[in-house]
């Protein structure tokens, strides 16, 4: 067939099929012609049939490739998102991942001096303490000149989780009214005795080799716990400290899988003293290490004690409305309310549930033009709540008020004899001595001194030392090392056992750096959280 085909006798499309049989170019250019023959033409009848079966092949191919490039177009014009995967760690990091250069400092202990003996039992202090403490002198580094800090994750060189969410501990943690990690200048400028800080420590050494599995302690678990855990922190201790921060981390576990959903904590006291301890640790512990489950454990707890405040501003057991206005159980409840105001919890109510707190303590108020007192449900003038009422009263900013003077007045006719139980102290002098100690450390000048001098040296030396060779503690340098407890067998002490008294006498040893000194009202430092630099935050803690 030639390339110049005769059309004239295509009067019918079947004639046309032979040039389906033509490669593609060819029978493409017979499609153009054939559009262009006349109407009734075969070929023009067989061009029209071969477009109309090739749309469907061309839609099927056009379709798709359209709609990919409108997809990729509309992908082109979002923004870039970056996807974060949290790995689900442990609160304390392995030993060999915490920075090797970056070890918790601790304040130098002066080598053991012997005091003339000032009580029956000073004598006995310095043979029990000189060669267990003196070991240990040697193995504390100068305190360190730059403030310390805490800051958020995404600026940490050492991150420490308790859930998937970052949270950052930056060793030593600064606490603004208290130098925590710098003890030695505050231990020598409030007169601590030369073994106080090394009694603290042979204390915390002996709760960490006594703390039970389930990261616990004393037979009420949430209050000895709390107790314990506060202990710690007014050490500087926390989940990232070398030596204790396992067992900071262990009994910060406990008391967040053993709170209910309702803020309450199982295994607490039939009056439920537990549930404003645990707050009050909770709160200080979120202070300190800025972990969000902590934050959410003690707004939960904080929320239940302003809701259980009486309208006029007092507190009963198990934090129920009633007319009973306790003294001892509003001391917890005050307590924990101004350590979540200090760690700026969010819980509706806060302010006002402080404000009327001082109001509440007055109820049991009872005093003359010279001396004064608290009383457990009414006033009382010789109570031993005295000091639960005086201390209140100072961390509400009301020190200057005459049942805060009078009351002092009246405390400072106690005498501390560890075993000589105060008049008014009933079974309980160790619960209302770490009252004391601290209301007579606010209250400063000669007050504190002359209490100062009563306390520190007897409370030491009734310290119960197991030497190192005995003591089955082994510290995280793998140094055997001494421990120590103290005991107190009767009222709470009998009770909840030694890990009880050892807290309460631990925690009045650590006043001095603690916190400072309210000699002004808290007013006067309210919103005092200034910034010194990027990573430098203070933040004050108050009991």
């Amino acid at each position: 067939m030639s390339d110049e085909l005769n059309y004239s006798d295509w009067s019918d499309v079947n004639t046309t099929a032979h040039l389906d049989e033509l490669p593609f170019l060819e029978r493409s250019r017979h499609i153009y012609r054939g559009l262009f023959r006349p109407d009734c033409t075969g070929h023009r009848k067989w061009a029209e049939f071969q477009l109309r079966r090739s749309y469907a092949v061309v839609m099927a191919l056009l379709v798709p490739a359209l709609l990919a490039a409108m997809i990729a177009w509309i992908a082109a014009m979002i923004p870039a998102r970056e996807l974060v995967i949290y790995d689900s760690v442990k609160l304390m990091p392995k030993e060999d991942e915490l920075p090797a250069d970056d070890p918790l400092p601790v304040d130098p202990i002066e080598e053991p001096l012997l005091l003339p003996p000032e009580t029956p039992q000073g004598e006995q202090m310095i043979n029990k303490l000189v060669e267990a403490i003196a070991r240990d002198a040697s193995d504390y580094d100068d305190p360190p000149t730059e403030a310390p800090s805490i800051e958020d994750a995404p600026q940490t060189d050492t991150t420490v989780l308790l859930t998937a969410s970052p949270v950052k501990f930056r060793m030593p943690v600064k606490v603004g009214v208290g130098q925590r990690s710098t003890r030695g200048p505050l231990l020598k400028k409030y007169g601590a005795p030369p073994h106080a800080e090394s009694s603290v420590l042979l204390a915390l050494r002996w709760l960490k080799k006594n703390q039970n599995t389930d990261g616990t302690w004393g037979k009420t678990k949430p209050a000895i716990t709390s107790l314990a855990l506060l202990t710690y922190l007014a050490h500087g201790e926390t989940p990232a400290s070398e030596e204790f921060g396992a067992t900071v981390e262990l009994a910060i576990r406990w008391l967040l899988e053993n709170q209910a959903e309702d803020g309450r904590f199982s295994g607490s006291d039939n009056h439920e003293y537990s549930l404003p301890i645990a707050a009050y640790a909770l709160s200080e512990t979120f202070s300190m290490t800025s972990i969000p489950d902590v934050r959410y454990a003690a707004e939960k707890s904080i929320e239940l004690i302003i809701k259980g405040q009486h309208p006029d501003g007092g507190w009963d057991y198990n934090c129920r409305q009633s007319q009973r206005n306790d003294t001892s159980y509003a001391g917890w409840c005050v307590q924990a309310l101004k350590a979540a105001r200090i760690a700026r919890l969010n819980v509706d109510g806060l302010d006002e549930a402080i404000s009327k707190a001082a109001e509440g303590l007055k109820r049991n108020y009872a005093g003359n033009s010279e001396y004064g007192g608290f009383g457990y449900t009414s006033g009382s003038q010789t109570h031993g709540l005295t000091s639960v009422g005086v201390l209140c009263l100072q961390i509400l900013g009301k020190s200057d008020t005459p049942e805060v003077q009078r009351g002092l007045r009246t405390l400072a006719m106690e005498k501390f004899r560890f075993d000589l139980l105060n008049p008014g102290c009933g079974k309980n002098g160790l619960y209302y001595w770490y009252y004391t100690t601290q209301a007579m450390f606010h209250a400063g000048g000669e007050t504190w001194n002359k209490w100062n001098r009563q306390f520190s040296n007897n409370l030491v030396s009734e310290q119960n030392i197991i030497p190192e060779e005995r003591s089955e503690y082994v510290d995280h340098k793998g140094r055997a090392r001494a421990i120590g407890f103290w005991d107190q067998y009767d009222g709470h002490g009998k009770e909840q056992g030694p890990a009880f008294a050892t807290v309460l006498c631990a925690l009045q040893l650590e006043v001095y750096y603690r916190y400072l000194p309210s000699f002004h009202t808290p007013e006067d430092h309210e919103g005092e959280f200034p910034i010194h630099g990027e990573s430098d935050i203070n933040i004050e803690i108050i009991i």
